[in-house]
Parts: structure tokens; C-alpha cells; sequence
């Protein structure tokens, strides 16, 4: 009697491992660009016999086959049943990965919109209980992309495409602990598709698809990098540089990629159509119309093969049913007892798992509790020391005021006074030698006046003045450039209207403390300061130099401000402080402060998806 429960619980052991063998092997061929083959290998297996856990992974590695062929609605069919059974087994995490796939699905087809925004936000709150930074990061991105509307592209005002670039800097943010440069590529590649189709802003969107460029380049992402040259080319279309955008293009198309591989060349074939047709290369344009036109009906075709394929899949599934429902009338007595045995042992190893289950929640639960103590003490830390950093910035706000004001006040008037005696003395002497001393000192005191004078006008630097904060740095600038050695560079854009004075004194401060940075440290030869006003949603502020950069994970304590109480005071203000440095490759800081927030559920799409597709 025991050596029979010892054969039937091999057994058992083995079919499980049988299955997790060729769940393996179908992965790696999805992955290996075989979606076809997954499905035929995926049809060869018994599903009468999967426990709920491997129906759950049949149906998400066949929504990955179909996805691959870009068959839309039978992957979006199979993803909505994997999630819905990774539910059922409280496989929570399994289900959310899958949530986010189906988001990713949606945002590729028209079908099915209405749902973006609800499976988004059940992922975004997923992120943010799970307190993952990488899950956080991921949901930013997806929130931007989603953003991205192509029919602001030609209104005046874009407060989606505002909203859209401050989730790609959290991502950003992000990133720099996380550090993952598959997700900075993708980040690049769709900022750049942003500044490119909605703000139309060309030179932003070529920094930004160089940078991606040569990140997909050094982890070696070959579909990544045939994305990038096709929005390479699409901007340089844009900016009426065909040859150049045909040139990117057959670069994309020499590429080999087995990821998505009908639908990129239809892409490609597409874009040198039209490309060719710009600069009246008849001939050409009318081969790339015809190539892209056969690859269309390609996938058409594929598509209807599948869709036939599904239907016998499903009729052989009934076949099979039926002939398994006369096989059970015909069990012996054995195999009813082989059955019973094997469901107790499944029950009693389930039970075993959400006990085991059950003492992790507890413990997570514990843990999370811990973690929010943690932060509160943390938080509360952080307000003190932003108060103290307040109080610093204002006493030496004020300290600079009454230096101003006592010079003004009363070394000016005593210089003056001076003056005035210098003068009556100069005419009651007749001795032109003696005149000649008198006018020596009457410059001398004319030039000391000046000076108070000068240094008396800093109380009203720049943004207390009357010219506002884009004069003030703009005046800063000029005083700090040196000929043949540093020059610095403005660039506003906005700015239509004048901020709330304290605080334009306070991003006139930090402006300022950063350019004294560069002069001190950097040994940079050009600095450059751009600052934009996002249709009064936002400040954000770039500052970078060609200098020698540094690390910024070794920050050094420097007398004054410094870069880390800088920092903590534009979080104060509710921004982010970003550092992007290498030691010799020069420095760029990024501020995003924002002055109020919008939000938006809708999404657009044009034909420009076309032209300039976003990462997926």
C-alpha cells in the first residue's frame, strides 16, 4: 500500500515538472521571436489536467504569442483571464504585472480605450501601496505616455503636454536610484517624441534621441535602437531634412530585429515612401509605397491565419472534451482512488502554501507598520531642518539689505558732504597746483560715491527691482561672463507674467549660487542657463557647463548655501533637484518647481503614431 503512494505521488511531481519545463521553453521562444511556434507547442499540451496556477501561465504565455503577432483582441482576451486567475490564486503581484501589459497593450491599438485609464490607475495605486521605486517609476511613465495628446500639437496652450514632462522628470528622478538604463532609454526615446510631435520643439528632441542613442547602443538593444532612428528621422522630416531622414531610415531597415518585425519594416517602408516623395523621387518613393503596402497585407493575412487557427483550436477543445467526458464513464475503481488521492494531497499542500502565505502577510503587515513610524520621524527631521535652512536664507537676505541701506544712508551722505567742502575749497584756491590736487580728489571721491552707490543698489538686485527675474539673471550673466575664458548663456521661454516676489528673490538665489558654483569649480569655458514657464503650471530651470564635472554621489560641505541645502529647499517648494554629472564630461542640474496642478484622463493619438511611434 505505501509503495502505491509512492508511484502516485511521483507521478504527480513528475507531470508538474513535465509542465514547468515546457512553460519555460514556450517563454524562450516568445522572447526568441517565435510567437508561432509558441502557439503550436502551447495547443499540444493537456489543460484538462493544469491546476489553477499553470491555466493561469498557459493563458499569459499565450497573450504574449498573440501580442507578438499583433493580434490585439486575443491577446487583450487571454491577459484579461492569466489576471483574473492569478486573482483567484491571490497572486497578487503576477496579476499586477499583467494589468500593466494590458495597459501597454491598449496604448497600441484603438480598441478598448475606454479602459486605459481604469487598468493605469488600479497599476498606479498597486505602485504606490507597494512603496517599489521601481513599480513607482514605471507607473510615472506610463502616466506621461498616456499624456502625450498629438492634437495639442497645433493649440497655443498644452497643459497635457506640461503635465506629461513633469512624470517623465519623476521618472527620471527615479532612475537615478534605480539606474536601470533600459527604462532611461525608453524614458529618452518618448520625451523626445514628445518635444517632437506636441511642443514641435526639433533640437530638444535630437538631444534627447543622441542621449537614447548611445544608451541603447552600450546595453546593445537592437530593437530600442531601430525605434530611436525612426524618430530620428521623423524629427529631421519635420525639420525638411529628407535626405537626412532617408538615410537614418535605411539604416533602421539594414537592422536585425526579430521583435515586432513586420509591423517596424511597415513603419520604415512607409516613412522612406514619403520621404522620397518630398524631394520628388518618383521612382523610389513608388517602390517603398508598394514594399510597405505588401508587408500590410502580410500581417492582414497573419492575423486571419490566426484567427482560423483559434477557431480549430476551439473546436478540437470541444472534440477533446467530449471524448474525455465517454473516457471518464469508463474509470475502474483504481483510478477513482489514484484521483481522490491526489486531490487530498493537492488540498493538504494548499493548505500548507496560504498558511505559509498567511505568516508573510502578518509579517509584511508588521513590517509596513514599522516603515510608516520610520518615515514619520524621518519627515518630521526633514521639516525642522527646512525650517532652519529658511531661517538661514532669510537672515542673509536681510543681512545684505542693512548693509546696503546703512552704506547708502550714511557713508553716502558723509561722501557727499565731502564733495560739496572739496568743491567750495577749489574755488576759494587760485594756486593751480593746488587746483590740480583738488581735481586729483574731486575724481577720487566722485568714483568712491559711485561704488557706494553700487553697492547700495544689491537690496534691489535683479528680482526686487522693477525688470523681474529673467532681467535680473540675464544682468547676472552678463557681469559674470569673462571675455575668452567663461561665458554664460540665457534662454527663457514664458515668463509673460511676474512671479510672487519672495519667490522670484529665492530661484534669483539659487540661480545665483549655482553660476558662482560654476566659476569656482567647474573650469568650464561655456555655461549655459535656461529657465521656462509652463503656461503658469510650473518653473523648470536647466543650468549646465562643459566643465570638468564631478560625482555627485561625493558631495564635499562647501561654505555658503551648498548644493544639498539647495536641494532640500527646492523640495521645500514642492520641486525636484536633479544632477547629472561625470566626472569630465561637465555638469547639468535640472529644478522642476511647480506653481499648480492639472490633471487629465484622456489620451489622443493621430496619424503621426506613425511617423514617430513612442516605446512601448
Amino acid at each position: 500500500m505505501k509503495s502505491t503512494y509512492l508511484i502516485i505521488l511521483l507521478t504527480f511531481w513528475q507531470l508538474t515538472f513535465a509542465q514547468s519545463a515546457n512553460f519555460h521553453l514556450i517563454s524562450k521562444q516568445i522572447e526568441n521571436g517565435e510567437p508561432g511556434m509558441a502557439l503550436k507547442t502551447l495547443d499540444s499540451l493537456k489543460k484538462e489536467s493544469f491546476s489553477g496556477n499553470q491555466l493561469a501561465n498557459f493563458l499569459h504565455l499565450r497573450a504574449r504569442a498573440y501580442s507578438k503577432l499583433n493580434n490585439a483582441d486575443l491577446a487583450y482576451r487571454d491577459f484579461l483571464s492569466a489576471r483574473q486567475k492569478f486573482r483567484e490564486i491571490d497572486s497578487i503581484d503576477k496579476a499586477m504585472d499583467i494589468t500593466l501589459q494590458i495597459v501597454k497593450l491598449i496604448s497600441l491599438q484603438e480598441q478598448n480605450k475606454n479602459d486605459y485609464q481604469k487598468y493605469l490607475d488600479e497599476y498606479l495605486a498597486y505602485a504606490k501601496t507597494s512603496r517599489d521605486p521601481r513599480k513607482i517609476l514605471i507607473g510615472h511613465v506610463e502616466q506621461a505616455s498616456v499624456l502625450i495628446d498629438y492634437e495639442e500639437a497645433d493649440k497655443k496652450e498644452k497643459p497635457k503636454a506640461e503635465k506629461s514632462l513633469h512624470h517623465f522628470w519623476k521618472a527620471i528622478w527615479l532612475n537615478k536610484t534605480i539606474k536601470d538604463d533600459k527604462l532611461e532609454a525608453k524614458i529618452n526615446n518618448n520625451i523626445a517624441v514628445l518635444y517632437s510631435e506636441v511642443l514641435q520643439n526639433y533640437d530638444s528632441s535630437l538631444y534627447y534621441l543622441d542621449r537614447d542613442y548611445e544608451k541603447l547602443l552600450r546595453i546593445g538593444d537592437q530593437t530600442g535602437m531601430i525605434y530611436n532612428l525612426i524618430n530620428q528621422a521623423a524629427t529631421y522630416y519635420a525639420l525638411g531634412n529628407h535626405q537626412k531622414a532617408i538615410t537614418l531610415l535605411h539604416q533602421a531597415e539594414r537592422s536585425d530585429s526579430k521583435e515586432f518585425e513586420q509591423k517596424i519594416k511597415a513603419i520604415i517602408y512607409y516613412n522612406l515612401y514619403d520621404n522620397y516623395e518630398q524631394i520628388a523621387d518618383h521612382k523610389n518613393a513608388l517602390k517603398y509605397l508598394r514594399l510597405s503596402n505588401d508587408v500590410e497585407n502580410q500581417i492582414n493575412e497573419s492575423d486571419q491565419n490566426i484567427a482560423i487557427s483559434d477557431m480549430q483550436t476551439k473546436y478540437r477543445a470541444k472534440e477533446k472534451e467530449l471524448e474525455n467526458l465517454s473516457l471518464k464513464n469508463k474509470l475502474n475503481t483504481n483510478k477513482m482512488f489514484m484521483m481522490i488521492f491526489v486531490g487530498l494531497l493537492f488540498v493538504s499542500l494548499l493548505i500548507g502554501v496560504l498558511g505559509y502565505k498567511n505568516i508573510a502577510r502578518k509579517r509584511r503587515i508588521a513590517e509596513q507598520d514599522r516603515l510608516i513610524e520610520k518615515q514619520k520621524l524621518e519627515k518630521t527631521l526633514k521639516e525642522q531642518e527646512l525650517h532652519q535652512i529658511d531661517l538661514m536664507l532669510e537672515s542673509q537676505e536681510k543681512e545684505r539689505q542693512q548693509i546696503a541701506n546703512e552704506i547708502h544712508d550714511n557713508l553716502g551722505s558723509i561722501l557727499v558732504t565731502l564733495k560739496l567742502n572739496y568743491q567750495s575749497l577749489k574755488r576759494d584756491n587760485n594756486n593751480p597746483e593746488s587746483r590740480q590736487i583738488f581735481e586729483k580728489n574731486d575724481e577720487l571721491i566722485d568714483e568712491a560715491y559711485q561704488k557706494v552707490r553700487d553697492i547700495s543698489h544689491l537690496k534691489n538686485l535683479g528680482v526686487i527691482g522693477t525688470h523681474g527675474l529673467i532681467a535680473a539673471v540675464n544682468t547676472m550673466a552678463e557681469k559674470m561672463s569673462v571675455i575668452n575664458k567663461l561665458k554664460f548663456n540665457v534662454f527663457p521661454f514664458g515668463f509673460q507674467n511676474r512671479l510672487e516676489n519672495s519667490l522670484e528673490v529665492t530661484l534669483f538665489r539659487i540661480i545665483q549660487e549655482l553660476s558662482a558654483n560654476i566659476i569656482k569649480h567647474a573650469k568650464a569655458t561655456e555655461a549655459s542657463i535656461y529657465l521656462t514657464q509652463h503656461y503658469s503650471e510650473g518653473i523648470n530651470i536647466i543650468i549646465e557647463d562643459n566643465g570638468r564635472g564631478f560625482d555627485p554621489e561625493v558631495l564635499d560641505d562647501k561654505p555658503g548655501i551648498g548644493l544639498k541645502n539647495l536641494q532640500k529647499k527646492i523640495e521645500q517648494l514642492g520641486g525636484d533637484f536633479t544632477i547629472d554629472s561625470v566626472p569630465g564630461n561637465g555638469t547639468t542640474i535640472i529644478i522642476n518647481i511647480p506653481i499648480h496642478d492639472n490633471s487629465s484622463n484622456s489620451r489622443g493619438s493621430s496619424s503621426a503614431d506613425r511617423r514617430h511611434p513612442a516605446l512601448p
